[in-house]
């Protein structure tokens, strides 16, 4: 099971209040540059003049996000006390 189901499952049980980020695509300096990743093999294959890797059929959309942006959104939703869901 993961932790984000354990979190939602202690939010049910305690009716503690949580807040979830789910991370996807994020990139910035210091990346390893042969992790494997969609941005970082983008961006490899651009520098080296190759032919970008098309994932998939080509019809996928994918939202990337620079690390300085995340780490302020982050910081936001910890900083907010609003109650966006109670229970899930």
């Amino acid at each position: 099971m993961s932790l984000k189901r354990y979190v939602f499952d202690y939010n049910r049980e305690f009716g503690i209040d949580i807040k979830v980020i789910r991370i996807f695509n994020t990139y910035g300096i210091n990346m390893d540059p042969n992790d494997g990743r969609v941005v970082s093999n983008f961006i490899i294959q651009a520098l080296n003049g190759e032919d970008i890797t098309i994932y998939g059929d080509g019809t996928q959309t994918r939202s990337f996000q620079y690390i300085d942006d995340l780490v302020e959104g982050i910081i936001r939703m910890m900083n907010n006390s609003k109650r966006i869901l109670r229970t899930c």
